[in-house]
């Protein structure tokens, strides 16, 4: 009997010890029977993730109808964007107009726009995706065509103008993704005003008011 009884208090005195080495924490000392805790991982750090590349070229083309104190004029063209940054960029562009209606003397217009002008995104600049306002100044090379055309197509040259005139004008573009998020692409709605130089305006040549409307791949 005694040695049964000194058997039984080693046997508690060695469960007791070996309990004591295994649990340490606090948590596994008030529930000794647990003997992993799962620790949920912290988020990740989104401000420190890789930003997403910014695609500062374009190339797209579009259409534009001009109003001015003659008869208003339709075309289109292309154009060609090139962003240093997400605020600054430069605008290049070609477009070919013509007479939506003879003008009341019989002469119709065929006009050139060559340009070139500075693009300027406040706030934030450009977004990847949504819209962003921007504001353009430049400057334009312009080409007009006179000319009388009879009921059989044949035309009569009137004479050429070419003049140089300044734009500013403001705009929003539209940044979407296209072909399953490989590219970018945007739609451009702007509203520009070509200024006539001097000689013009001693000549009573009206400012041209410019609706554009355009579409760019972007890379």
């Amino acid at each position: 009997m005694k040695n049964f009884i000194i058997l039984s208090l080693f046997i508690l005195t060695y469960s007791s010890y070996a309990n004591a080495q295994t649990c340490s924490t606090p948590d596994c000392q008030e529930n000794p029977y647990q003997s992993e805790i799962y620790v949920i991982p912290p988020p990740l750090d989104i401000k420190n993730a890789a930003p997403v590349e910014f695609d500062n070229w374009g190339i797209g083309m579009g259409y534009a109808f001009g109003f001015d104190s003659e008869k208003p004029m339709g075309g289109g063209g292309f154009n060609i964007q090139a962003m240093l940054n997400r605020k600054i960029g430069f605008d290049f562009y070609f477009r070919g107009y013509g007479s939506m209606d003879v003008n009341s003397d019989g002469v119709s217009r065929e006009r050139l726009l060559f340009g070139a002008s500075v693009l300027y995104f406040p706030g934030e600049g450009v977004r990847d995706r949504g819209f962003s306002p921007y504001m353009r100044g430049g400057f334009v090379y312009k080409s007009t065509h006179f000319y009388i055309e009879d009921d059989w197509g044949t035309r009569e040259d009137i004479r050429w103008e070419t003049a140089g005139n300044t734009e500013f004008g403001c705009g929003i573009q539209w940044r979407f993704s296209i072909f399953f998020g490989h590219l970018t692409g945007s739609v451009n709605m702007e509203v520009v005003a070509l200024i006539p130089g001097s000689e013009e305006r001693d000549d009573d040549i009206s400012t041209i008011v410019d609706l554009r409307l355009y579409f760019l791949f972007h890379f």
